[in-house]
């Protein structure tokens, strides 16, 4: 994971078996990447689904900035 991470934010990255709905390639064992936040347990970046590990880990880089979750 390249970026770096705010300090009390951590990586949370699972595999889940959520289908992804748009496309019909896509087996049902997908992946989820959220930042979470040390102090309260809740997500401050969510992926979404994707269908390998380091799709869903760049979405999540994405989205993210040091400002995010105050």
């Amino acid at each position: 994971m390249p970026i770096a991470l705010k300090p009390g934010h951590q990586w949370d990255i699972h595999q889940t078996y959520g289908r992804i709905l748009d496309t019909g390639t896509v087996p049902d064992n997908t992946w989820v990447a959220l930042i979470v936040d040390d102090r309260t347990g809740r997500f401050v970046v969510d992926s979404g689904l994707h269908a390998t590990r380091d799709e869903a880990i760049a979405a999540a880089e994405a989205k993210y900035s040091p400002t995010v979750g105050g």
